[in-house]
């Protein structure tokens, strides 16, 4: 623990105490420098050292030794800590995995993001859920050190690295520290990780997946790695999310959610538009309005309530947690989102839903592969098709900050008018 704070403080010295120096004597031309540096690629390069460094040293020093179990069962850790939305789509997968390995024989681990654990641990599909805070497993050394020994401690017997695209220093680190006989990862997407980092960390890999070419959508990668688990004739369905959610109180007359947020502006349709839409909906229908979203929506969703005239309306962007965001969806009659968790939730619990979607990641989340359209659920997307698809929101176009991407602001209300009016009229669920 020592090495790792001795680490920690000099990297942080390195950082701040030269510069307050510099502010001290107010050298202007050191501290333009040292802001470009810290600003730059080289700060990060610098960190990913101390991270390997840190990490050899720990490695080194617990000397991969193997603890005793009380447990007599083969101990299966499976890591996946990416989004929300991810997580519900594995759903389908993660049921398969625990036919792979029963519970009268395995005890499987999940390494969850702690933003979707509690969701994690609503499921019948682990035995046991680790959360990890993602951003302190890679920017705190202490925090990470403790991870990494409870990982080498618990001697785990299957390791299963279960995201595409790998994170050299996340999931591929994790996978590393288990020493497990068997450690399973999925390759062939390079958006996460250097091929430098992917050649080094395939090494620690027993088992590699390649994904085909074809498997586009997220389904279809985790549908691929389950067959290579065991399960040959596997085939992903959608997920689902059974039993009830704790809620706030909501009217108890029909409703519908907007969830305008996307955790970045680019993709996020314009404010105004969605209070449009929630205007001509509650014209239609009488539903009052909710909306949804976390503490980054806040601001977005109190310009949709300025413009609520007549219309009931309820904010709870920021009011809910995760569990509560689900039981809402699973009540509402319909949903109207950006391309975000909203959208694999409705899915999930049975809610029609419209999904306002870029170019960025186009076909990999949303649409839904085609062999599984004929479910309800299914989100309907809306979008404003473009040569630049496929980019990875790395926007060729210069947009202001602030301001939502071509693909995104260049859907009209007409056009999601259009998709929610028909999947309202053909809406049959039951109240």
């Amino acid at each position: 623990m020592k090495i790792i704070m001795v680490l920690n403080s000099a990297f942080s010295i390195c950082g701040k105490g030269y510069m307050a120096d510099c502010l001290h004597y107010n050298y202007k031309p050191i501290m333009k420098m040292v802001r470009r540096i810290r600003q730059s690629s080289l700060r990060s390069k610098l960190w990913q050292i101390v991270l390997s460094a840190g990490d050899f040293l720990v490695l080194f020093s617990l000397k991969m030794t193997v603890s005793h179990r009380k447990n007599d069962k083969t101990a299966v850790l499976v890591v996946r800590f990416d989004a929300i939305g991810d997580f519900i789509l594995w759903l389908d997968a993660a049921k398969e995995i625990r036919r792979i390995y029963p519970n009268s024989q395995y005890d499987i681990t999940l390494m969850a993001n702690e933003d979707w654990f509690e969701l994690a641990k609503k499921t019948s599909y682990f035995d046991h859920v680790w959360p990890i805070n993602r951003s302190n497993f890679y920017r705190k050394l202490l925090y990470r050190y403790r991870v990494l020994c409870r990982v080498q401690r618990s001697s785990f017997d299957i390791g299963i690295q279960s995201s595409c695209p790998r994170r050299f220093y996340h999931h591929d680190a994790i996978v590393r520290f288990t020493g497990a006989p068997h450690r399973v990862g999925l390759t062939g997407d390079w958006s996460n990780i250097t091929q430098r980092h992917a050649r080094k960390s395939d090494q620690w890999y027993t088992k590699l997946v390649s994904l085909s070419p074809n498997a586009e959508h997220e389904l279809d990668r985790n549908a691929a790695l389950v067959r290579k688990l065991g399960q040959k004739e596997f085939i992903a369905a959608v997920s689902v999310l059974r039993g009830s959610f704790p809620h706030r109180k909501i009217p108890s007359r029909d409703y519908f959610v907007l969830f305008p947020g996307a955790g970045w502006n680019g993709r996020m349709w314009p404010a105004g538009r969605f209070g449009e839409i929630a205007r001509r909906i509650y014209r239609k229908t009488g539903w009052c309005c909710v909306i949804c979203g976390g503490p980054g929506e806040i601001y977005t969703a109190a310009k949709i309530s300025e413009q609520k005239d007549d219309i009931p309306m309820h904010n709870l962007a920021g009011k809910t947690s995760l569990l509560a965001l689900v039981g809402i969806i699973q009540k509402a009659r319909f949903v109207v989102a950006n391309e975000t968790s909203a959208i694999h939730i409705a899915t999930a619990v049975a809610t029609p839903s419209v999904c306002i979607l870029g170019g960025g990641h186009y076909g990999r989340f949303v649409p839904y592969p085609k062999r599984l359209r004929s479910n309800k659920a299914i989100p309907v997307p809306v979008y404003r098709r473009m040569d630049c698809f496929g980019c990875n929101w790395e926007c060729i176009f210069d947009v202001e900050d602030g301001d939502a991407v071509p693909c995104i602001k260049g859907i009209s209300v007409e056009a999601v008018w259009e998709a929610t009016f028909e999947a309202v009229e053909r809406d049959e669920k039951p109240c």
